[in-house]
């Protein structure tokens, strides 16, 4: 495991509800990836602290974040991030114990095949959100061309898109560091 996908999410204001639009790759500079290396859960309370122990890449209006690892044993899937716009909203044990447990229900999402050991998982700086939108914008056509040409189904055309998409950013990323 070289990065990590952001594949769903949902918002209040100011973000919008449905949060699908927003793929991006997140890599070791980012909270997400973090917990993933660690697997270990991460609160950053506020994003006016000085020194930062954990990365994070703030989107503009977050004030805190927080990110639990969907685990099964030794092994992880990906990770919950949530975030507010008030700061230390992630301290309250109630807060936490909350994302614990919607963490847990996230196992249902994911086959046995979608876990890694731990021990398999080396994120890659990934670059800035921002600059991952030029891969991004043709991915729907990049999947009919790949379906195409070797006639695939939706879903293997998809993930197949997808790695090579990881494949550019990481290259992107070592040309621009």
């Amino acid at each position: 495991m070289r990065s990590s996908r952001e594949i769903t999410g949902r918002g209040t204001a100011p973000w919008d509800h449905e949060l699908e639009h927003r793929t991006a790759f997140l890599g070791v500079e980012s909270l997400a990836g973090y917990v993933i290396n660690t697997g270990n859960a991460r609160v950053i309370a506020d994003r006016s602290d000085g020194f930062q122990l954990f990365p994070v890449v703030w989107d503009e209006h977050e004030q805190s974040s927080m990110a639990h690892p969907i685990m099964l044993g030794n092994t992880i899937a990906g990770c919950l991030l949530g975030s507010s716009t008030r700061p230390k909203f992630f301290l309250s044990r109630s807060h936490q114990a909350l994302f614990a447990a919607y963490t847990k229900l996230l196992n249902l999402a994911f086959s046995a095949d979608d876990y890694v050991p731990l021990d398999m998982v080396e994120l890659y700086p990934m670059p800035l959100p921002a600059n991952q939108q030029q891969f991004l914008t043709h991915f729907r056509s990049r999947v009919t061309q790949v379906m195409i040409h070797n006639q695939l189904t939706v879903g293997k055309a998809e993930d197949e898109v997808w790695c090579q998409i990881e494949k550019d950013l990481l290259q992107y990323q070592m040309q621009h560091a």
